[in-house]
């Protein structure tokens, strides 16, 4: 999958209505598809992220969000 098709089903997900535990399930297991497909590294260092800046940005955008949806 492309970074666009991953921050597609990210707006989806942002975007549905459901209960907040489910969003949050939801959102981690985009996480867990990025982290695979891209083979993020557990530890992501200042190298990895200057050569995925793409990935790494929407990778802590789905991250701050799940923070957010129980803010809410």
């Amino acid at each position: 999958m492309t970074v666009d098709e991953y921050e597609t089903r990210f707006e989806f997900i942002l975007q549905t209505e459901m209960k907040k535990s489910q969003k949050d399930e939801m959102l981690s297991g985009l996480m867990k598809d990025i982290e695979w497909f891209y083979n993020i590294p557990e530890i992501i260092t200042e190298k990895w992220e200057k050569e995925n800046p793409e990935i790494c940005a929407l990778h802590r955008k789905i991250a701050n969000s799940r923070i957010t949806v129980f803010e809410e």
